[in-house]
C-alpha cells in the first residue's frame, strides 16, 4: 500500500494545490457542521474583529520565534527532525514556490483549526473532562500528519497549545491565523533545509539500495 505522501509527490503543483484546497473546504465545512450540531449558532463559528487578527499575528510571531530559537540551539536534533519528515513531506521534493507554500499553509491553518478545535474539541468538551478533550483531539491532530514518532509528539504538543489558545481567547480566527502564518514559515524553512541537507537524495539512495537487495 502506498503512503499518501507518495501520491502527493507525484502530483503537479496545480494538482497538489487543487487537492489541498478541496480538502480544506471539506474539513472546514465538517467543523462548522459539528459546531452547529452541538447546538451553537453557526454565525458564531468564526467571528472577525481587529483584536482577533492581532492575537493571531501575535501567536504566529511567538511560535516562529520559538521554533527558530529551538532549531538554532539544538542543530543535531533539528536536523534529525527534518530528515524524519522526508517521507511525510515528500511533495517538497519538487521545490514549491512562495505562492504555493502560502496557499498550502493557509488551507492547513484554516481547516485543521476549524475541524479539530472549532469542531471536535468544542463538542468533545461538552461531554468529556476538558483535559481528555484536549489530549484526545491533539492526538488525532498528530495522527493525521502520518509523521514519525518524534515529529508526531511535537505536533501533538502544538495541538495542545492551539487548543489552550482557542479556549483562552475564545477565537477560532486567532488560532487559524496563528497556525497558518506559522505554517508558512515552517514549510518554507523545512523545505530549504531538506534541499540543503540533500534529504531527498538520501531517500532515493536508500530506496535504490533496497531495490537491489530485493
Amino acid at each position: 500500500m502506498s503512503h499518501p505522501s507518495d501520491e502527493m509527490a507525484q502530483m503537479s503543483t496545480r494538482e497538489l494545490l487543487t487537492a489541498t484546497c478541496g480538502q480544506a473546504a471539506i474539513f472546514t465545512a465538517a467543523g462548522a457542521v459539528i459546531w452547529y450540531l452541538s447546538g451553537r449558532d453557526i454565525l458564531t463559528f468564526v467571528t472577525i474583529n481587529p483584536h482577533e487578527v492581532f492575537y493571531g499575528i501575535a501567536i504566529a510571531a511567538g511560535m516562529i520565534a520559538t521554533g527558530f530559537l529551538l532549531f538554532k540551539l539544538f542543530p543535531r536534533f533539528s536536523e534529525q527532525l527534518i530528515r524524519d519528515q522526508a517521507h511525510s513531506l515528500a511533495f517538497l521534493k519538487n521545490k514549491l514556490g512562495t505562492g504555493s507554500i502560502i496557499i498550502i499553509s493557509l488551507c492547513a491553518g484554516i481547516w485543521e483549526e476549524a475541524f479539530f478545535r472549532g469542531g471536535l474539541l468544542t463538542i468533545a468538551k461538552d461531554y468529556l473532562p476538558l483535559w481528555i478533550a484536549i489530549t484526545g483531539t491533539s492526538i488525532l491532530f498528530a495522527a493525521i500528519h502520518l509523521a514519525k514518532m518524534k515529529v508526531a509528539f511535537l505536533i501533538g504538543v502544538m495541538g495542545c497549545v492551539f487548543a489552550l489558545l482557542y479556549l483562552t481567547l475564545e477565537s477560532l480566527l486567532a488560532v487559524m491565523i496563528g497556525h497558518a502564518l506559522y505554517d508558512i514559515w515552517a514549510l518554507w524553512y523545512v523545505q530549504n533545509e531538506m534541499h540543503r541537507l540533500g534529504v531527498f537524495d538520501d531517500v532515493k539512495t536508500t530506496v535504490d539500495a533496497a531495490s537491489e537487495l530485493g
